[in-house]
């Protein structure tokens, strides 16, 4: 585990994994046998995030109910990656990836 952020009062996003496999997951904190979600792996070489040289290292989630989103940083502070915590689609939320 590399990284845990709460995104509100039931929700938090834990940033896992090891040299070769990275996900982001998430847990409804309120469950009483808690049902991990994969939210967001990065162990396609396709990932943008992968593609750019950049290792995911830390969290960050900002705005309001509806409207959330989660930032993935860079362990050498080189880029990041923004994620739509609140969209319903197939495509994992990605907003898209900044460098």
């Amino acid at each position: 585990m590399l990284d845990v952020k709460i995104a509100d009062d039931e929700q938090a996003m834990i940033l896992i994994g090891n040299a070769t496999k990275m996900s982001i997951v998430g847990f409804n904190m309120l469950q009483s046998t808690p049902e991990l979600i994969v939210r967001h792996t990065f162990n396609n070489a396709a990932d943008e995030f992968i593609k750019a040289g950049l290792r995911p290292w830390k969290l960050e989630i900002n705005g309001r109910k509806g409207r959330r989103t989660l930032t993935v940083l860079d362990e050498q502070g080189r880029g990041y990656a923004v994620y739509d915590l609140d969209s319903t689609e197939d495509n994992s939320g990605v907003d898209g990836t900044s460098r």
